[in-house]
């Protein structure tokens, strides 16, 4: 009876002392992303836009998804500049987030391309648009 008192107060405690080191973790990526200006994205892991082509269960908009991708090497040829961007599928219904930290392009360029983003997906239901955040589901390099 001893014995299953001392494992379950052993067990507690490392149950709030977990609990505690990820609300801490929590928090301070919290602090980076509210008063992180744009300058310092990279310090914090950043991106200057992040869309995520999301599903609820009948498929993403794969036409989005693909004419984004176009738009993407259309914008980089009127610049004359090429755009990096990591791309991770992540779901099972093809949902995929395209990272961009726009570093390549001055701030004008970046609020055009930000502009042109938004007009275009701007018909699309199941996307979210963001920018100066983390990349969700980041693949691997």
């Amino acid at each position: 009876m001893a014995l299953i008192a001392v494992i379950t107060m052993t067990a507690c405690k490392s149950t709030k002392k977990a609990t505690e080191g990820s609300s801490t973790a929590k928090s301070e990526t919290e602090a980076q992303l509210g008063s992180a200006p744009i300058a310092d994205s990279l310090k914090a892991d950043l991106y200057r836009l992040t869309v995520s082509f999301y599903s609820i269960g009948s498929g993403t908009e794969n036409e989005f998804i693909t004419g984004f991708e176009d738009k993407i090497g259309s914008f980089a040829g009127k610049v004359g500049k090429n755009i990096d961007y990591e791309k991770s599928h992540w779901g099972r219904e093809g949902e995929t987030d395209f990272c961009l930290r726009l570093t390549e392009l001055s701030k004008a360029e970046q609020d055009e391309f930000i502009t042109m983003t938004r007009n275009y997906l701007k018909d699309a239901k199941w996307v979210h648009i963001n920018e100066n955040q983390l990349c969700r589901h980041k693949g691997k390099r």
